[in-house]
């Protein structure tokens, strides 16, 4: 039996906050139903004890949203109680959450610290950029109160990463951006996800190739002097140069079978293909190891090996591998796969920084807590 790891939906798509780029706002609009509301303590308890029973050596158990955090601290409190009930061959578990930052009480962060989390806090550069598009219910910016909470974290000793989604506005001011977060130490830069079927506007790929390279010295810059801060994919692309497999999933060259868990129960292979037509089943009639034999999977993972004819000849390929496959899903469904869209965002960084990047790769790789996908 594997290890197994899994990103559970404990609200569904349910949000205190009302990002203007919500990727999964979009697919919830693609699927019958939009929101599966809170999950029941029946279909917690079956996704404990199944995983438990499936997997070996190691059980993760990653939460996300919408905003998790709203499961409230007695939903988490009771995963611990059943871990303790399960976990008969004594696994390693390991715990994350990823949030918004917005409003953890003090009962919440005691049972996170308790489950020993890993939290993913969302902070879009700085206060201007981000106050532009993660707003609350009234529509108010929310940095203020976000830093608040990672300084409740510090003050708790619980560990956090910062995910930033990048944009044209994130894109455009890139030096600002890394040093506004330089201080937390451990950062994720994601490419903002375009709605499903619609023009690519979100994210320029010229801006994002940019952005890589004014990050990376930046990074390149606090490495060498001793000042290390983590950016998940220069780490990634680090471990690659040294002979090693990236960690994050796109940028590895294929899709895998994973375990997205709705509130309901309905399992999925990915959190960016949530969708009706990528059903894998449900927790509470199957265990793990059917779901993973399911034809979905088999399917999702046989076209994630489709690769451009471009790329078979890139010079940069080993290391970018063709991209997560949200970023080749053509504009008309049912059409094959393209080229990832920020292919010249990737070629441009390559071009411009892959012999400081192999240069860095001489030194020692600083160890990284886990980070989110």
């Amino acid at each position: 039996m594997p290890a197994i790891s899994m990103m559970i939906k404990p609200v569904s798509g349910a949000c205190n906050m009302r990002c203007t780029y919500c990727f999964y706002a979009d697919e919830a609009k693609n699927r019958t139903v939009g929101c599966y509301g809170s999950m029941t303590e029946e279909t917690l308890e079956a996704i404990v004890r199944k995983a438990f029973a499936f997997g070996d050596q190691q059980v993760g158990f990653t939460f996300q949203g919408g905003e998790p955090t709203l499961a409230g601290p007695a939903f988490y409190q009771n995963l611990l109680r059943l871990e303790r009930k399960y976990n008969s061959r004594g696994l390693t578990v390991q715990h994350a959450l990823q949030t918004n930052g917005y409003c953890l009480s003090d009962e919440l962060l005691a049972v996170l610290k308790e489950g020993g989390f890993l939290l993913g806090v969302s902070i879009d550069g700085n206060e201007a950029i981000h106050d532009s598009r993660r707003l609350d219910q009234n529509g108010n910016g929310t940095y203020r109160q976000v830093l608040r909470t990672i300084d409740r974290l510090k003050a708790a000793k619980i560990d956090y990463n910062i995910l930033c989604v990048v944009d044209n506005a994130v894109a455009d001011n890139a030096d600002a951006c890394y040093q506004a977060l330089r201080e937390h130490r451990y950062l994720q830069f994601i490419p903002c996800i375009e709605p499903f079927g619609q023009e690519r506007t979100v994210l320029d790929p010229r801006k994002y190739g940019e952005f890589l390279i004014a990050v990376f010295h930046r990074y390149a810059d606090d490495y060498e002097n001793g000042h290390y801060t983590s950016v998940r994919t220069f780490d990634n692309w680090l471990q690659v140069l040294l002979g090693g497999q990236p960690e994050e999933c796109s940028l590895r060259g294929r899709c895998s079978s994973n375990f997205l868990l709705e509130s309901n129960g309905d399992v999925f292979p990915c959190d960016f293909y949530a969708l009706d037509q990528w059903k894998m089943g449900n927790i509470n009639q199957l265990n793990f190891s059917r779901l993973a034999k399911t034809e979905t999977v088999r399917r999702f993972v046989e076209l994630s090996l489709a690769v451009d004819e471009r790329c078979r000849t890139c010079p940069w390929f080993r290391l970018c591998r063709g991209g997560c496959r949200r970023d080749r899903e053509p504009l008309v469904s049912g059409e094959p796969l393209v080229l990832n869209r920020l292919c010249e965002s990737h070629r441009m960084f390559f071009e411009a920084c892959a012999d400081r990047l192999k240069r860095l790769a001489s030194l020692p790789l600083p160890k990284s807590p886990v980070q989110f996908t």
